[in-house]
Parts: structure tokens; C-alpha cells; sequence
């Protein structure tokens, strides 16, 4: 698991290429882990994090703490209310979060934020199309009540679509889904393994929810109804 997250977050900033000196954005940065393997593999001038999380700045920032403070920032609160304009912008999982109106005006926040030419790495779990709303699966509504709360996930067109029209090309399209479903059966599976530590942090309702949904998911990777793409883009 660990070599995995580190070839995803390598994945992201080796997709930038960044030139020297140049400075990145990484939109719900979660841990930090992607921002220091950034420092790590290329000489970027800064690279910015935000999240929502406390503990996650917290911990992120012991990690970033092996550079020059000069060089990177982890910002606890929300994206937005940073107005700069960088020359590249990561987003891992992000897009998730913003509810079943926020796609398009996501995508436009983050392109207010990157120089043209720069380039912009869309990582996000998605829907297979249905006509049945999203909502109304048995799956979805569980997780929206009890694991992850306001969430939604678009097709994989609709996130294209928000792309082309909102000042993005799009150069490719990777599907990670396969790779995912091995990911949550690992994670079910230490969950599992770890059942008393983790009632030492969380109730067992809540631990019972996140068995339900990693089982849950696991089996919608392998069905093909949901899926991980990651989507490489250019601003124009």
C-alpha cells in the first residue's frame, strides 16, 4: 500500500514536469504526502497545500518539515480564499466533495488559479452512467448518511465535459479502477486485522459503517459501477 500511494503521488508531479523554480498547487492535500514527494523529485520553487483537516496539517507539516520552509506551505482552511495564480495544480479526490452542483464551479476555481499552458493533474472516484440518479443506489445513500456526508460522483463525461468548457484540454484519461479494488480489500483487510485499536479512536457503529462501505465499494470496482479515473490536463 505504502509503495502504491508513493507511485500515485510520483504520477501526479511527474505529469507536471515542472521547469525550475516554479510553483504548484495541490487542492485537498490531505496528509501533505504528495507535496513532499514533489520536493522530492523536482526542483519546484513552492509547492501550496490546503486542507480542512487540523490533524491532517498537523502531521503534514512534521513531514514538510525535512525542506525549506521557504518552499512549501500546508494551509489549513479552504482553497479558495487563496487568490494566487500558480503554474501547476493538483488535485487528488477532491472533486468528490463538492456536491451534485460543484463540479463545474470547482473546475472553474481551479483554472482562475493556474497560468495557461500550466498543467493541471484530475484524480477523482466516478459513476458509471445509469439512469437511475445516484442517490437513489442502495450504496451511494449509505455512504452519503454515514461514511462521507454531502459527497457525489459524476461520470466520467460529465467531468470531460466540465473540463473542455471551462478552459482545459484534456491530453488523457487513465482508469485506475482495477488497481482501487485491490487498494480497499487491502485497506478492509488491516481494518479488519486492527478491529481492537481502531475501537480505541471510533465507536463500533462507526467501525461497522466503514467495513460496510469498503466491502461495499470493493464489489462496485470490481462491477464496474464506480469507477477511479485520472484525468491529464493542459489550460488553455
Amino acid at each position: 500500500l505504502e509503495k502504491a500511494q508513493w507511485r500515485k503521488f510520483a504520477d501526479a508531479v511527474d505529469y507536471v514536469s515542472p521547469r525550475d523554480g516554479e510553483e504548484l498547487l495541490d487542492v485537498g492535500c490531505g496528509y501533505g504526502g504528495q507535496l513532499v514527494v514533489a520536493l522530492e523529485r523536482h526542483r519546484f520553487g513552492k509547492v501550496v497545500g490546503w486542507t480542512h483537516s487540523e490533524n491532517q496539517a498537523e502531521v503534514g507539516r512534521g513531514m514538510l518539515e525535512e525542506f525549506s520552509p521557504e518552499r512549501w506551505e500546508l494551509n489549513l482552511g479552504d482553497y479558495r480564499e487563496d487568490d494566487r495564480v500558480f503554474d501547476h495544480v493538483t488535485s487528488t479526490g477532491m472533486i468528490s466533495h463538492v456536491g451534485p452542483r460543484g463540479l463545474v464551479p470547482y473546475v472553474r476555481n481551479v483554472r482562475r488559479r493556474i497560468k495557461t499552458g500550466g498543467r493541471y493533474l484530475h484524480h477523482s472516484l466516478m459513476t458509471a452512467y445509469s439512469r437511475v440518479p445516484l442517490d437513489l443506489k442502495v450504496g451511494p445513500a449509505f455512504n452519503k448518511k454515514y461514511v462521507w456526508p454531502g459527497f457525489h460522483w459524476f461520470t466520467l463525461g460529465e467531468h470531460v465535459r466540465a473540463l473542455e468548457k471551462n478552459g482545459f484540454q484534456v491530453e488523457r484519461v487513465r482508469n485506475l479502477t482495477r488497481h482501487y479494488a485491490k487498494t480497499t480489500t487491502a485497506w478492509y483487510e488491516r481494518m479488519m486485522d486492527h478491529r481492537e485499536v481502531m475501537l480505541d479512536s471510533m465507536s463500533e457503529p462507526t467501525l461497522r459503517a466503514w467495513q460496510i462501505f469498503l466491502a461495499g465499494i470493493t464489489g462496485s470496482y470490481l462491477n464496474r459501477d464506480t469507477h477511479v479515473y485520472r484525468l491529464y490536463c493542459v489550460a488553455t
